[in-house]
C-alpha cells in the first residue's frame, strides 16, 4: 500500500509540474534550465500569396493556417486560424487571384476555404470530402473556368470545385483508370487539361478539360530507370509539355507530347545541390527548383533546346543554383510571389523564406547575397527542464 501511495504521489506531482504556470524568470531559479530542442514547433508546410497580397502558411504542428496581410512580414502582425479536427495535417495551399485560399487537410478528410479578408475561423467554409478516408495532397486553380482541382491520394480521384462551390454536393469527382494510383499532384496544361502524377503507379495521367469520367482519362507509364520513381510536384511548361520530380528528387523529368507520343527526358539533379523537394514552373524555358542537402539551394534550371540536348544531365551553364546559409533545411512549400520573389517553407525550421530570383541575385557566386533573401522567423516558446523532477514545462 505504501508503495502504491508513493507512486500515486509521484504521478500527481509530475502532473502538477507539467501544468505549472510559467512566468518570466521567476520559475527558473536554481532548478530550471532552458532546453534547446532541435525540432520545429510550427511545422510549416504549404504557402501561397493570393492576388491581394495576403500570404497563407499552413502549420502542421499548430493545426492551422497563418495569414500575413499585404505588407505584413512578421509574426506579430499575422493572424492564426485554428482548424478542426485536431491533428488534421494542414498541407497544400491553393491561393486565388481574386483573394482567398483553399487549405487541404490531409488527415481531416476535408478542404477549408478562407475567403479574402477572413482572419478567423468563423468566416471559413469547410468542405467535407465524401470518401473516407481521404488524403487531399495537391491542387491547382484553373483561371479559365474559375474552378479548383484537387488530387486525393487515398480515394484515387481528382475532385473539381466549380467557382463559388463550398460543399461536396457541387463537386465533381473523376476516378483514375488504374487502381491505387495515389495521385500526388496536378498541373494545368494551359487551357488544354490537367496533368496528374501517379505516385504509386509510376505513371502520369492527362485529363482533358471537359473530361468528367474515367473513360476519357489517358495514362502514360514513365520509363523505369532502376529506381523507385514515385513522381511528384508536376508543373506545366506550356501546351503538351510537363516537368516533374522522381526518385525522391534525384531527377527532373521532362515530358513532351507535342509530337503526338509522350517522350520523356531525365535530368539528374547534381549531388552538390542535394535532392529536389519541389519544382515550380517559371516559363516554357525554365523551372524553379528547391533542394535539401548540406545547405538549402534554390535556383532556375533552363530548358532550352541546347540545354536539353546534353545526354549528361544538368549542364553547369544551364543551371543557376545558389545556396542559402541555412544548414540542413528541408523545403516543403514553394510558390511564386510578386516582384520576382518565390516563397519557401522549411519543414524542419520555424522560418519562411522569400528569395529573389532575378537580375544580380542570379549572377556569379555560390550563395545568395543577403539583399536577395529575407527570413521570416517565428518565435518558439521556451522549454525549461527541472533538474530534480526531470519534468519539462513551456513558457
Amino acid at each position: 500500500m505504501k508503495v502504491f501511495l508513493k507512486i500515486l504521489f509521484g504521478s500527481v506531482l509530475c502532473l502538477l509540474l507539467a501544468y505549472v504556470p510559467v512566468s518570466g524568470e521567476s520559475i527558473k531559479g536554481d532548478n530550471y534550465s532552458s532546453l534547446d530542442i532541435p525540432v520545429s514547433e510550427f511545422g510549416f508546410r504549404g504557402i501561397g500569396e493570393d492576388g491581394k497580397g495576403t500570404l497563407y502558411v499552413s502549420s502542421l504542428l499548430k493545426n492551422g493556417v497563418f495569414l500575413l496581410p499585404n505588407g505584413c512580414r512578421t509574426q506579430e502582425c499575422s493572424s492564426f486560424i485554428e482548424l478542426s479536427p485536431p491533428l488534421s495535417a494542414p498541407g497544400w495551399v491553393i491561393t486565388l487571384p481574386y483573394g482567398g485560399a483553399f487549405v487541404l487537410q490531409r488527415f481531416g478528410d476535408r478542404i477549408v476555404f478562407v475567403p479574402k479578408n477572413c482572419m478567423e475561423s468563423a468566416c471559413t467554409k469547410t468542405i467535407l470530402l465524401p470518401n473516407r478516408p481521404s488524403y487531399p495532397s495537391g491542387g491547382e486553380f484553373d483561371p479559365s473556368s474559375g474552378s479548383t482541382w484537387v488530387s486525393d491520394e487515398l480515394s484515387n480521384q481528382i475532385g473539381i470545385l466549380p467557382e463559388h462551390c463550398y460543399d461536396a454536393g457541387c463537386m465533381t469527382f473523376i476516378t483514375l483508370p488504374s487502381k491505387d494510383s495515389h495521385p500526388s499532384g496536378l498541373a494545368n496544361d494551359h487551357d488544354n487539361g490537367f496533368w496528374v502524377t501517379e505516385k504509386k503507379g509510376d505513371r502520369i495521367a492527362f485529363i482533358p478539360r471537359r473530361c468528367r469520367t474515367t473513360s476519357c482519362v489517358k495514362e502514360y507509364p514513365i520509363p523505369s530507370r532502376s529506381i523507385k520513381l514515385r513522381p511528384f510536384s508536376p508543373v506545366s511548361l506550356g501546351k503538351d509539355r510537363i516537368a516533374f520530380l522522381v526518385g525522391k528528387g534525384s531527377a527532373v523529368v521532362i515530358g513532351d507530347l507535342r509530337s503526338g507520343t509522350l517522350a520523356f527526358q531525365f535530368i539528374p539533379v547534381g549531388e552538390k545541390i542535394g535532392k529536389a523537394t519541389r519544382i515550380l514552373g517559371g516559363d516554357t524555358d525554365s523551372v524553379v527548383i528547391a533542394t535539401k542537402g548540406e545547405y538549402t539551394h534554390v535556383g532556375r534550371l533552363r530548358l532550352s533546346k541546347s540545354c536539353l540536348a546534353s545526354p549528361d544531365g544538368m549542364r553547369p551553364d544551364c543551371a543557376d543554383f545558389k545556396s542559402i546559409p541555412i544548414p540542413r533545411g528541408e523545403p516543403f512549400g514553394l510558390s511564386r510571389g510578386r516582384h520576382g520573389y518565390v516563397w519557401i517553407t522549411l519543414r524542419n525550421r520555424d522560418e519562411i523564406l522569400r528569395v529573389r530570383l532575378e537580375g544580380p541575385c542570379l549572377s556569379s557566386g555560390r550563395s545568395f547575397p543577403s539583399s536577395c533573401f529575407t527570413t521570416l522567423s517565428f518565435t518558439r516558446s521556451e522549454t525549461l527542464y527541472h533538474r530534480k523532477y526531470h519534468q519539462e514545462v513551456s513558457q
